[in-house]
């Protein structure tokens, strides 16, 4: 036994006895004799018990090397979102030298059985020949080839849970939402909620046909005085920065634009249907916002129909009217009532007031990629729904301090030909230039968040 020196350990270490080197070095078959002897004199032996954190006992295991030579043990790598756990079996070898500060997830080494490891710390690793130090790095990438596979098989394994769990999430979801939208309480509410004026209808009907011409829409307007009124009324509203009374039609027209006109008007007919509390010009305002967004992002993607995504943002949380009126009816079941997003009622809303299907099919869906991937959606909304997604959370993004990653970012982001793309990127390439060049028919509170881009 004289090739084989026991070091002292590290405090808080538990030992081998003094008969421990042939049981130790019985196991090193994969290493030649001499690097065998050289590593059992540098290295320390650490028996553990079932169920011990190796690492809270002695954090110095965490930037070493080991080699497992009994029991089993427990690599755990945690993020925030998800935790990956693989076994590591007899031989297997653990590089973790200059782990230190490399902002790798954090992991932790519990014992699942009784053994023992040999540690070597850093400095020790380095004073071992070159050919040990080879041989021991030639085994820790074999090892950690298994522990890779090893994951890949469980990450693949949770990725085919996830599908089965948000196909089925998906379907109860519509399933329930479509239930509720359909109920008698509901269906009477809607039917108590004044519509949007006849003209405005006219006007969508218009936007939705591919063959109308600016012209055509520009007149539209100037030949129903409604809608000439809420439009100069509008424009010279404090939302807007011009110096100057707009008092004719066509210099709205001139400085507005085609869209902007109609985005307008829009927002002016759904205003007068919204009842006039905190609530819901707080929820008019952010829809505003978002519309803008929207019609932006569209026309950046060049994936939809801007003006069409005007409506359905400006529209998009018109069900939070529903949900308020259902709760003062029945005010017993109000926290059941709170748990329906607005779009489910805002949907059905907008099919009683005969808007065109995109519409209201868009605004039924528009939670669902909090929670499916964009193959999941229908294809004929499936553009829609992520435009309307995206302009939410890029707004959240310039107005918060910290906005939550969405779950499915780059799929819906790759919709739009940008799936590499972050927030900051998005705002500075592709929306800030697009709406400066509006600048002037842009509410006053999307101005600063366009100056500060």
């Amino acid at each position: 036994m004289a090739f084989w020196k026991r070091n002292e350990p590290p405090q808080g270490q538990k030992n081998a006895p003094a008969g421990a080197g042939e049981e130790v070095r019985a196991g090193l078959a994969r290493l030649p004799e001499a690097a065998t002897i050289e590593l059992l004199n540098q290295a320390e032996l650490v028996r553990f018990a079932a169920g011990d954190d190796l690492l809270a006992a002695t954090p110095a295991l965490g930037e070493g090397f080991i080699l497992l030579r009994s029991g089993g043990i427990r690599l755990r790598l945690a993020t925030e979102q998800t935790e990956q756990v693989t076994c590591l079996e007899v031989d297997s070898a653990l590089n973790l030298m200059g782990l230190a500060g490399a902002q790798l997830p954090r992991f932790s080494l519990s014992a699942s059985a009784d053994g023992a490891l040999l540690w070597l710390s850093e400095t020790r690793f380095n004073q071992l020949h070159e050919a040990t130090r080879l041989q021991l790095l030639q085994l820790a990438q074999r090892s950690a080839g298994v522990h890779l596979i090893q994951l890949l098989e469980q990450v693949g394994r949770a990725q085919q849970r996830y599908a089965r769990l948000s196909a089925a999430l998906f379907t109860s979801t519509a399933r329930a939402g479509e239930q509720f939208a359909a109920s008698e309480p509901v269906r009477q509410i809607i039917g108590r909620i004044p519509r949007l004026p006849l003209s405005s209808v006219a006007l969508l009907d218009r936007l939705q046909d591919e063959h109308s011409t600016h012209a055509q829409v520009a007149e539209l307007v100037r030949q129903d005085p409604a809608l000439t009124a809420t439009l100069l009324k509008a424009i010279n509203s404090s939302r807007y920065n011009f110096e100057q009374k707009i008092t004719d039609l066509s210099h709205a027209v001139s400085l507005l634009g085609f869209e902007g006109v109609y985005q307008v008007i829009m927002a002016e007919s759904l205003r007068k249907c919204l009842p006039d509390t905190e609530p819901f010009r707080a929820s008019y305002h952010r829809a505003l916002l978002i519309s803008y967004l929207a019609f932006a992002l569209a026309q950046a993607s060049g994936q939809a129909r801007a003006a069409e995504m005007a409506t359905i943002a400006l529209l998009h949380d018109v069900g939070r009217v529903v949900i308020e009126l259902l709760q003062r009816r029945h005010p017993a079941f109000n926290a059941m009532i709170a748990q329906v997003h607005p779009g489910v009622v805002g949907a059905q809303l907008l099919k009683v007031w005969q808007l065109p299907e995109p519409v209201w099919r868009t605004i039924a869906l528009q939670h669902y990629p909090r929670f499916v991937p964009p193959e999941r959606l229908p294809a004929d909304v499936r553009l829609r729904v992520a435009l309307l997604h995206l302009s939410a959370w890029l707004l959240d993004f310039r107005e918060q301090a910290e906005v939550e990653e969405p779950l499915f970012r780059e799929e819906y982001l790759a919709l739009l030909g940008w799936p590499d793309m972050t927030a900051p990127q998005i705002w500075k390439q592709h929306l800030t230039p697009l709406l400066r060049q509006r600048r002037s028919a842009l509410p006053r509170a999307l101005q600063p968040l366009i100056d500060g881009a």
